[in-house]
């Protein structure tokens, strides 16, 4: 059989199969929402994901909390498709993550960032050994940790440390994240930094003129917001947490901020932390009173797929044949890992929803079956993909 007509065969009963499951991946998707796991705290989901992998491959749960789905070991010579899908959302513990049904959508926090993905992964990692697929390379199965906010990609970081990918070489990596039609091939590198200023403190009336960190922190976000950063490889900085103080009429003795700096560049982005470390240390400059520590609390690596990749070639066919309309983006997800070391990979988005990382999140019902016929494509491109490398 040739590789084109395996291709349409595998897809043509897989898709039979999803058509079966499609409720099955629904209620997965809900199951998986209603399980807080925000970043560090993943334990409970990856407990419950890990059972719904049970008999799809040989499940396991490594040291970081990633659990992993081997459907399929490689043989000698060959290389391994790595599916992954991130468990964590951005929402804490205590948040409401109930979803509710409305015309037509799922709503509830991190439904659709990433319940849907990780439901999608698993319902295929099923397919895959109820049809015992016929495959050229070995394929695992991924529901990672720590991609959101502060996690700092530690998830896939440990695979392609200490992890899977150090036992078996990767040839690709599709990473189940974001709206359908979206591909991001371009993973921006990140610098996270927290920032922690000390004064002599003292009360507002009696001991005004001491040093106060919070107006030192009010000088550095001030000096840091007049900091110009090129359009072109897009550049961006934020401050998006601050907090200090005691009370109004107290002198502050401490104030933190956190800061997110991100560039298409990685040169571009160390020149950007080195002008925001010069404009912090120069706000406590001259107040002897003042001290400052800056740490490092989150360090993405950055990469990029060339746009005439033959990975990025096979994909764009599958979804030229399913006339979707494609966005090739820069963005911050699972895949800058494997890209920052050489590895072909990308991340891929294949449902419909919106208000991502808000209370409001919702999920098109219908998409999530289309979605599930769309990563089945995409792993049988890639598949193909790998299998031209032993050639």
């Amino acid at each position: 059989m040739s590789t084109g007509a395996l291709f349409c065969s595998e897809y043509v009963r897989g898709c039979a199969w999803l058509e079966k499951r499609s409720q099955q991946i629904i209620d997965d998707t809900v199951s998986i929402c209603e399980i807080p796991a925000p970043p560090f705290a993943e334990q409970a989901r990856a407990a419950y994901v890990a059972k719904l992998m049970a008999g799809a491959g040989e499940v396991s749960i490594d040291e970081c909390g990633n659990v992993i789905c081997i459907s399929r070991y490689p043989q000698p010579g060959q290389m391994t498709l790595l599916i992954s899908a991130h468990l964590d959302t951005v929402f804490p513990l205590e948040t409401d993550v109930t979803v509710r049904r409305s015309e037509g959508c799922l709503y509830a926090p991190g439904i659709s960032d990433n319940s849907a993905s990780v439901a999608i992964a698993i319902n295929l990692a099923r397919l895959i050994c109820d049809l015992k697929s016929q495959l050229n390379c070995g394929l695992a199965f991924v529901a990672n940790v720590g991609e959101e906010g502060l996690g700092d990609l530690r998830g896939m970081k440990h695979l392609f440390g200490a992890g899977l990918a150090a036992k078996w070489p990767v040839g690709a990596a599709l990473i189940f994240d974001g709206a359908l039609g979206s591909i991001a091939t371009c993973g921006v590198a990140s610098r996270r930094l927290e920032v922690v200023f000390n004064g002599a403190g003292g009360h507002s009336w009696g001991d005004f003129g001491e040093a106060s960190a919070i107006h030192a922190l009010g000088r550095a976000i001030a000096a840091i917001d007049a900091i110009t950063v090129p359009v072109k490889p897009r550049t961006t900085y934020n401050i998006g947490v601050v907090d200090g103080g005691v009370s109004v009429n107290a002198i502050a003795e401490e104030a933190r901020m956190l800061v997110d700096m991100r560039s298409e560049d990685a040169e571009v982005l160390n020149q950007l932390e080195a002008k925001v470390q010069e404009a912090i240390i120069a706000a406590v400059s001259s107040h002897t009173q003042l001290r400052v520590s800056i740490t490092v609390v989150g360090d993405r690596p950055g990469g990029q797929l060339p746009s005439n990749h033959p990975l990025l070639e096979a994909v764009l066919g599958v979804y030229r044949s399913s006339h979707i309309d494609v966005s090739l983006l820069s963005s911050s997800t699972d895949a800058n890992v494997p890209l920052s070391l050489g590895v072909p990979a990308m991340a891929v988005g294949l449902i419909v929803g919106g208000r991502t990382h808000t209370h409001q999140e919702y999920l098109q019902e219908n998409s999530i079956l289309l979605g599930a016929r769309h990563g089945l494509a995409l792993i049988l491109a890639a598949e193909q993909y790998i299998s031209s490398l032993r050639g």
